[in-house]
């Protein structure tokens, strides 16, 4: 574990030269070796997102070059890409973030979105010059013509992600510094657009652009390219013609009769003609709006069919599985339970190294597995499948119940007073969530308990012994788990508790202990447990949770071949419809309580960007 204020990926390197240097001091039969790290994952992502960066990055400035047939134009416009990004390393400093995937992610994403303003600029100053006019004026006045609209664009785009930066919550925590960075790198290249290039357009003037296309490869490209744009022209040209074209279309489905005049050849009304009764009719325009109203209303169907989830699934190359053993069962039990799903996970092809942990501290019927799978470029399989394979060849295995993967998105608490009722309705409940298709590792928190005896006090004991609880609490606690009579020191000087207790083969049964003598009376006769206590067999819990001053039980689920979403929706659905006693309540919490608050404050973000949006570009251009 690292400190919290601590950077996982230092630390983590750190630990990796701490076990090298181990390694030079262990003996030739021990072997240290490293399971997981999550540093490794966090330092992959980042170098993943470094690699996406500097790709889209090149991708952008040769998509320029194409169209702009001018390396020192792509000169130009491409100095926005290293000037923002690393402008936006000291905002991110300045805001006390760091280079994490967030901030990583949003310089990736806004990498098309940099370089617009100078494209923009640069392009409308090379048709000043193209016009006629000096570099220069071309420059200032190619500027001042395009400055609103790229003033516009920028704006609007602050407007979308100033909202996501400042959400509540959960998911707000994560997109506060990915929508302070993106706005803060528009912004500089908005500056770097309105500055550095008119400056270098005014002085650096552009060499005919001919010889460039006689060149071998560079010439078929951009000959390749400006074909491409010479063909979307013409399309793009002929619908335009055709969306402001006077031609009207007849309207069959749905068929809608009209009253009215009739129209001219060109499309208008012939006021000359008698209002008759007609079918009506629908200029391209209107077929156009018909097709944006259409596409969105079938977007908006399609949305139920989509799945949801609050955090995706990611495959780290590891995993790991918990398994459960019968409440009362021995460590040696255990063990021999977990050696064969050892067997059986270790026979999966994809499995690299498995290493296991049995028992615990009032754990004894608990294992866990870690999980190491081989790189993803050596095995066909996802994580994903191969922890659904691994979980239905476990389950063949009688006597144990296993849940596999690090995270369970179904999280259902059950709140209550009474205990025994509690544990009906909760198990009650997890049967039905077992029913739904997709819920996988279905567990309920309710635990038979742990098998123990009670010893109850018998009246008459405390009369005539005068003999209290503790006292002969602390009796059998000496005979069972043994008390400390004295210290040895050990010839190095070290001291060691001597415990006195009884033989393990005089305590193995519970009639040996109903003989043991616990008191004395008063002549000295040793008074055996049995004649002063009663014992009776109970099951002890081994938790007591509470919440809201009431006692909880929960009901846990993974999912699979269905998104957590529509899992979750089942689940809230299946809460709708079951009726609980008086005195029981749902509290919905986990990923799927997370999921909603997120999307409600996503929704909330669109909106307010939607307004922002809208407030800046009635501000800029003066008309609503």
């Amino acid at each position: 574990f690292k400190q919290q204020d601590a950077n996982i990926v230092v630390v983590g390197e750190a630990v990796k030269k701490a076990m090298d240097e181990l390694r030079k001091n262990l003996p030739p039969d021990v072997e240290l070796k490293l399971i997981r790290a999550d540093s490794d994952w966090v330092k992959g992502s980042l170098d993943g997102l470094m690699h996406t960066l500097i790709e889209g990055a090149l991708l952008t400035v040769v998509i320029v070059f194409l169209f702009l047939h001018s390396w020192r134009s792509t000169i130009i416009t491409g100095l926005t890409l290293p000037i923002a990004v690393i402008s936006s390393f000291i905002a991110v400093y300045a805001f006390g973030f760091t280079l994490n995937f967030m901030t990583m992610m949003a310089l990736s994403l806004c990498i098309g979105l940099l370089i617009d303003d100078a494209i923009v600029v640069r392009e409308n100053i090379v048709r000043h010059v193209q016009m006629g006019k000096d570099h220069i004026t071309a420059a200032r006045v190619g500027t001042d013509e395009i400055g609103l609209a790229v003033m516009a664009t920028t704006f609007a785009l602050c407007a979308v992600f100033v909202p996501v930066a400042f959400m509540g919550g959960i998911i707000g925590k994560f997109f506060h510094p990915f929508g302070i960075t993106v706005v803060v790198a528009v912004l500089v290249s908005l500056f770097v657009s309105f500055t550095l290039d008119p400056m270098l357009s005014s002085i650096w003037k552009d060499p005919p652009s001919t010889h460039l296309k006689k060149l071998p490869v560079i010439g078929h490209a951009i000959r390749a390219t400006d074909n491409a744009l010479d063909w979307m022209h013409g399309v793009y040209e002929r619908l335009i013609r055709w969306a402001f074209s006077g031609r009207r279309y007849r309207m069959f489905f749905p068929p809608l009769p009209a009253y009215g005049r009739g129209f001219a050849a060109d499309g208008t009304r012939d006021k000359s003609s008698r209002r008759r009764l007609r079918w009506a009719t629908l200029t391209p325009r209107g077929v156009v709006l018909a097709i944006g109203a259409g596409s969105f209303v079938v977007a908006l169907g399609l949305a139920p069919l989509v799945g949801s989830e609050f955090v995706p699934q990611t495959d780290q190359s590891f995993t790991q599985l918990q398994l459960t053993m019968p409440v009362g069962s021995s460590l040696e039990r255990a063990d021999s339970k977990v050696q064969q799903v050892e067997e059986v996970v270790l026979a999966v092809p994809e499995v690299e190294t498995v290493s296991t942990w049995v028992g615990g501290a009032g754990q004894r019927n608990q294992a866990w597995l870690n999980i190491v799978l081989k790189p993803r470029s050596e095995r066909q399989r996802s994580q994903k499948q191969v922890e659904d394979g691994i979980r239905d060849a476990i389950a063949k295995i009688p006597g144990t119940s296993a849940s596999v993967g690090f995270d369970r998105p179904i999280y259902v608490a059950i709140l209550g007073s009474d205990a025994d009722g509690l544990a009906k309705v909760a198990n009650e409940f997890a049967e039905k969530v077992k029913k739904i298709p997709g819920a996988v590792d279905v567990e309920s928190s309710v635990k038979p308990g742990l098998p123990a005896y009670a010893v109850k006090l018998k009246p008459e004991a405390v009369r005539e012994l005068g003999l209290t609880a503790p006292q002969l609490a602390s009796s059998l606690r000496a005979y069972v788990n043994g008390e400390t009579a004295t210290y040895w020191t050990t010839p190095d000087g070290d001291q060691v508790d001597v415990v006195l207790r009884l033989n393990e083969t005089q305590r193995e049964r519970l009639e040996q202990l109903r003989g043991l003598p616990v008191a004395f009376a008063k002549d000295g006769t040793p008074v055996s447990l049995d004649s002063v206590a009663t014992i009776s067999s109970v099951f002890n819990p081994e938790i007591i949770r509470r919440q809201n001053l009431q006692r909880r039980e929960a009901v846990f689920a993974g999912v699979k071949d269905r998104s957590a979403g529509e899992v979750g929706d089942d689940v809230q659905k299946l809460i709708k419809d079951t009726h609980l006693p008086p005195g029981y309540s749902f509290d919905v919490g986990g990923q799927m309580q997370q999921q909603a608050e997120a999307f409600g404050g996503l929704l909330a973000a669109m909106a307010l960007a939607v307004i922002f949006i809208y407030i800046v570009l009635a501000s800029q251009f003066g008309s609503f």
